[in-house]
């Protein structure tokens, strides 16, 4: 789940009334900064994967399979 940039000032504010250490909320926000920024970059990875597997799949049926070195005569 990605947060918004307001909705982690919100958690930040809260946070740091809680904990009373602005220093310790804004890390813990930092972390959640990071946390969404992987994900990010997880799904464009995922979704490039994908592509590369979908391309794959149509070469495997255009290009037919050479035999193996083992069944060729020599």
């Amino acid at each position: 789940m990605n947060f918004t940039e307001r909705e982690l000032w919100e958690i930040e504010d809260k946070l740091e009334s809680a904990l009373n250490s602005r220093a310790t909320a804004r890390y813990i926000v930092d972390c959640v900064r990071e946390r969404d920024e992987m994900e990010d970059a997880l799904d464009v990875m995922y979704s490039e994967i994908r592509d590369i597997k979908d391309s794959l799949r149509r070469i495997d049926f255009e290009i037919p399979s050479r035999p193996r070195e083992s069944t060729v005569f020599r």
